[in-house]
C-alpha cells in the first residue's frame, strides 16, 4: 500500500506543477494579448496606468513586486502618484509594504502628499500608512504637503502628525505657504512656538516679506506684541530686513479691545473652540457640558482592520463651534491615581491662550525725587520709551501705575552681574482691574490659560496657575504653572510635581 500512496502523492504534485504551470502560461499569453511583456517595465508600466487585470496577471506570474523603474520608484508608488487606488489596494493585498521606499527614502504617503493627492493620502493612511516617517532629507508627508503648499493634504496628514504640526507651522511661516497657516492653526498648531532665537512664526514671516503669510498668521492670534531674545517685536524684525510694507502693517496702533484687562472670573470661565480633530464614541465621555469632543490624537499603527482595541479612529469636525469650559478651580475631577504620575498620564493638555498687551517694561530705576521710575516700552509705533511714577496713567492707555517695586537678581546666567526683575502694577481706570508686569517681558491683559482633559472621563476644563482642585480619591493638586507647551502640577501633601506637556 505504502508504494502506492508514494505513487499518488506524486501524481498529485505534479497535476498541481502542471496546473501552475498552465495558469502561468495563459496569464502570459492573456498579457501578450493586452500589449505587455512579463517585464519588470511593463508590470511598473501596468501600476501606473491603473491597468488591475494586467496586474492580477503579472501576480500570477510571481513578478517581483519590489522591482524599481530607473527612478527608483516601486510599483506602490506609480500607482499612488497616477491615483490608481484599486491598483494601490492591490499590491497591497499582494504584500508590498506600504512603507516601501523610493528616491531618497520616499515613501507612497510622502509622494502623495507631495503630488497634492488627497484622496489618495486619505486612503493610504487609513490602510496604516505612518505619517510620522521622513525621508533622507528629514521631510515628513506632512512637511512635503505644506512644501507644495498642499491645503487638502495637509488636512488630511495632520491629525496624524499631532507632534510636527508646530514645526509644520514655523515651515510654512518660513517659505511663505499661507495657504496652509489656518489650517494647521485649526489643528492645533501653536502661534506661540518658537524657533531659533526666540522667532516666532509671525517674525519669521515677516522678516521674508511674505505679507499673505502675516496676515493669515493674524488672523489666526499670532501676537504681534511678542518679542526675541534680542527684544524685538516682528514689526521691528520686518524693518531690519527692509520688508517696511510689512513693519508698517504690524506697527499700527492697537484698537482699544487691545488696551483692556479683562480677566476672566472663576465663575464665568472662558470660551475656546476646539481642535478640528475629532474623536467618534470615546469611552468613559462625560456629559456634554464638560466633555470635550475633539481632542483625541489619532492612535499610532492604526490599519485598515481599525484602531487599537478601546481607541478611536480620527475623524474631523467639519465646523468647530466655540464652548465654555468651567474653571478647574475648587471641582473634583474624575481623574484617579495614587501618584502624580499616574494623575499626568491621564490629563492631557489641548491648548493654550494668553491675550497680550501692546506694552513692556524695559527697567526701572530711582527718580530725582526719591521714588521709583519705571520705564515703559510701547510695542508699536515708534516704540516709544516713557518714563513713569506711582500715580501717572501710561499714555495713550487707560492703565494707572499703582505701584513700582524693583527688584534686583543675581544669578549665573548673568556671571553675577545684577539684572532687573523688578515688578510694575497697573490698573485699568475703567474695569478697576488689575495686573502685574514683569522687567523685560511683555504684559498679558490677564493671566494665561490652558484646557486640560481627563483622558479617561472626558471632562474638559481651563485652568490657570494657582488654582486647586481635588481628584475622585481625594488628592488634592495645585496648577503650579501653565506655559505654552506645558502644565505643571504638584501635589499639596507631598510636593511632588508632574509635568503635562501640550498633547501630541
Amino acid at each position: 500500500m505504502k508504494p502506492l500512496f508514494i505513487s499518488l502523492g506524486i501524481i498529485a504534485a505534479s497535476l498541481i506543477v502542471i496546473s501552475c504551470e498552465g495558469r502561468k502560461e495563459k496569464a502570459s499569453q492573456e498579457l501578450e494579448t493586452s500589449g505587455y511583456q512579463t517585464t519588470p517595465a511593463d508590470f511598473l508600466r501596468a501600476a501606473e496606468n491603473g491597468d488591475v487585470r494586467a496586474l492580477e496577471l503579472f501576480i500570477q506570474q510571481d513578478m517581483d513586486l519590489s522591482c524599481k523603474d530607473d527612478n527608483g520608484w516601486t510599483a506602490l508608488h506609480l500607482a499612488a502618484r497616477g491615483k490608481r487606488q484599486e491598483s494601490v489596494a492591490l499590491l497591497l493585498d499582494a504584500g508590498m509594504d506600504i512603507e516601501s521606499l523610493g528616491p531618497d527614502g520616499t515613501t507612497p504617503l510622502m509622494l502623495a502628499a507631495r503630488e497634492g493627492n488627497s484622496s489618495m493620502v486619505r486612503y493610504l493612511l487609513k490602510q496604516g500608512a505612518k505619517a510620522e516617517l521622513k525621508d533622507q532629507k528629514n521631510q515628513s508627508a506632512l512637511i512635503l504637503a505644506v512644501e507644495a503648499g498642499h491645503r487638502a493634504c495637509v488636512e488630511e496628514i495632520a491629525p496624524y502628525s499631532r507632534n510636527q504640526l508646530d514645526t509644520a507651522l514655523l515651515y510654512a511661516a518660513s517659505q511663505g505657504k499661507h495657504q496652509v497657516i489656518e489650517t494647521l492653526t485649526s489643528f492645533g498648531a501653536s502661534v506661540y512656538v518658537r524657533h531659533e532665537g526666540g522667532m516666532t512664526p509671525l517674525m519669521l514671516a515677516a522678516q521674508k516679506g511674505y505679507a499673505d503669510t502675516v496676515a493669515s498668521l493674524l488672523e489666526s492670534g499670532a501676537n504681534r506684541y511678542a518679542v526675541n531674545e534680542h527684544g524685538w517685536t516682528a514689526a521691528q524684525v520686518a524693518a531690519a530686513a527692509n520688508q517696511q510694507t510689512i513693519a508698517n502693517l504690524l506697527n499700527q496702533d492697537p484698537d482699544a479691545a487691545e488696551l483692556t484687562l479683562n480677566e476672566p472670573s472663576e465663575e464665568e470661565g472662558v470660551e475656546w473652540t476646539a481642535p478640528v480633530v475629532a474623536a467618534a464614541d470615546m469611552p468613559g465621555t462625560a456629559d456634554p457640558g464638560t466633555a470635550d469632543p475633539a481632542a483625541v490624537t489619532p492612535p499610532p499603527g492604526a490599519t485598515a482592520a481599525g484602531p487599537p482595541s478601546g481607541q478611536a479612529t480620527p475623524t474631523r469636525s467639519t465646523s468647530p463651534s466655540p464652548k465654555r469650559l468651567p474653571f478647574i478651580s475648587g471641582k473634583t475631577i474624575a481623574s484617579q491615581g495614587a501618584s502624580p504620575d499616574e494623575v499626568g498620564r491621564d490629563l492631557a493638555m489641548l491648548g493654550y491662550t494668553e491675550k497680550p498687551l501692546p506694552i513692556m517694561v524695559e527697567k526701572t530705576h530711582r527718580g530725582e525725587s526719591g521714588g521709583s521710575e519705571a520705564e515703559i516700552r510701547m510695542l508699536y509705533g515708534q516704540h516709544q520709551k516713557i518714563k513713569v511714577r506711582e500715580g501717572d496713567t501710561i499714555p495713550a492707555t487707560r492703565f494707572k501705575i499703582v505701584h513700582i517695586r524693583r527688584m534686583l537678581s543675581h544669578s549665573k546666567i548673568t556671571d553675577g552681574k545684577p539684572t532687573d526683575v523688578s515688578v510694575v502694577e497697573i490698573e485699568d481706570t475703567r474695569t478697576g482691574q488689575r495686573r502685574k508686569m514683569t522687567t523685560r517681558i511683555p504684559a498679558t491683559a490677564a493671566e494665561a490659560w490652558a484646557v486640560l482633559r481627563s483622558q479617561s472621563s472626558g471632562q474638559t476644563y481651563a485652568v490657570r496657575a494657582g488654582q486647586h482642585f481635588r481628584t475622585a480619591d481625594g488628592q488634592h493638586y495645585t496648577v503650579s504653572d501653565v506655559r505654552p507647551t506645558q502644565i505643571i502640577l504638584s501635589r499639596d501633601d507631598t510636593g511632588e510635581a508632574t509635568t503635562i506637556p501640550l498633547s501630541e
